[in-house]
């Protein structure tokens, strides 16, 4: 058998494996036979929507539940941090379409941080 083939071959084999991986691995979502639920009465896109829907209100819930300790902000110790930030100074900013072919550009570099 020549290379190619059986490099083909083994491409398939290994794309068929992928395919079947992920079928198992995402299982089915249909619903048992003797309950009814709300994906078994819609249609798919509905479903799929009404599952983000559920999602979203969960998430929501969760993230409402949440709740802050703000006394680290009268503690002394957060009084006394001090910024050490620097301004930047403007820099100079390049070519106006790095794109464009080299000496196409009619102005020059300009400064647009500064400004």
């Amino acid at each position: 058998m020549s290379k190619t083939i059986r490099n083909i071959i083994i491409v398939i084999v290994v794309g068929l494996l992928v395919i079947l991986g992920f079928r198992y691995l995402s299982g089915s979502q249909s619903s048992t036979s003797g309950t009814t639920s709300l994906t078994s009465v819609t249609s798919g896109s509905q479903a799929a929507t009404l599952q983000v829907g559920v999602e979203f209100r969960d998430m929501l819930s969760k993230v409402q539940r949440i709740t802050l300790d703000d006394s680290i902000f009268n503690d002394k110790a957060f009084d006394s941090l001090r910024d050490f930030s620097k301004p930047l100074a403007p820099a100079e900013v390049g070519r106006l379409n790095p794109f464009s072919p080299i000496g196409s550009d009619s102005i020059g570099p300009t400064n647009t941080l500064g400004q």
